[in-house]
């Protein structure tokens, strides 16, 4: 273990990235938006100009199932902006899941 790492350092650590939860959250969802909201699937619910408030109030929560066919598509040789900006390469799965 690295001696300068202590349970007071590793609580810094966590305080810094808990005390504007929040609000880091918040930007992450809106840059994931201004990223991905050309998709197709979020085209059918957001428009161009769309915000954090319209995803919240627009966007159904959604299973796995429910956006299977997308992958699918995917899978199959689509592009991946069906339902992502950044392109993808190699569809994985979690070996935990």
């Amino acid at each position: 273990m690295d001696p300068s790492f202590s349970a007071e350092s590793a609580w810094k650590i966590f305080e810094e990235l808990t005390v504007n939860a929040h609000q880091t959250q918040q930007q992450v969802l809106q840059e994931i938006l201004a990223q991905n909201l050309h998709t197709e699937y979020l085209s059918q619910f957001l428009s161009l100009d769309s915000d954090r408030e319209d995803f919240k109030t627009k966007v159904p929560v959604v299973e796995y199932e429910d956006i299977k066919p997308y992958i699918q598509r995917i899978a199959n040789g689509e592009s991946s902006d069906i339902l992502l900006a950044e392109t993808v390469t190699a569809p994985l799965r979690d070996s935990q899941s």
